[in-house]
C-alpha cells in the first residue's frame, strides 16, 4: 500500500489531521504511528478539533456510491478531445457546404467581382507573395 507522506514541518493542523485520518486507516498502520499519532491529537485541542472534522468527512465519503470515485485523466479526455475535433470537423464541413456554393453563385450573378475571384486564386497559389510589399 502507499503510504501518505508524514505531517512534514509547518503543515497546518488541517493537513495532519488529514495525514493521520488516512494513516490509520491503512490496514498496515503500525503501532508505533499509532502512538505518534496519540501525541499528535494530546499536543493541541486544534489538533483534536481538526481531526474529529477530518474523521466527519471521512465518513460522510464512505456513504458516497462507488462510481463517483477519481478515475483516471487521461481516458476520459481523449473521447473528449475527439469529440471536439469530430464537431470542429462538422462545422467546418458544413460551412464548406454553405459557402463554396453561395460564393461561386454569387460570382456568377457578378456580385463578387472577377478581380477578386483573381486575387484570392493567386493569394491561395503563391501564399507567401500576399505578405511582401513591394
Amino acid at each position: 500500500m502507499n503510504i501518505p507522506h508524514p505531517p512534514a514541518p509547518g503543515d497546518s493542523p488541517a493537513e495532519e489531521a488529514a495525514h493521520w485520518c488516512m494513516r490509520l486507516h491503512e490496514e498496515d498502520c503500525s503501532e508505533d504511528e499509532r502512538q505518534a499519532f496519540q501525541r499528535w491529537l494530546a499536543a493541541s485541542p486544534e489538533h483534536a478539533r481538526e481531526f474529529a472534522a477530518m474523521q466527519e468527512i471521512w465518513q460522510l465519503a464512505a456513504h458516497l456510491p462507488p462510481t463517483t470515485a477519481a478515475r483516471p485523466a487521461a481516458p476520459a479526455q481523449a473521447p473528449r478531445r475527439r469529440g471536439c475535433l469530430r464537431r470542429m470537423g462538422l462545422a467546418a464541413g458544413l460551412a464548406a457546404l454553405v459557402l463554396l456554393p453561395a460564393g461561386y453563385g454569387g460570382w456568377r450573378m457578378g456580385w463578387i467581382p472577377d478581380t477578386y475571384i483573381q486575387g484570392l486564386i493567386h493569394n491561395l497559389a503563391h501564399p507567401l507573395s500576399a505578405h511582401v510589399h513591394h
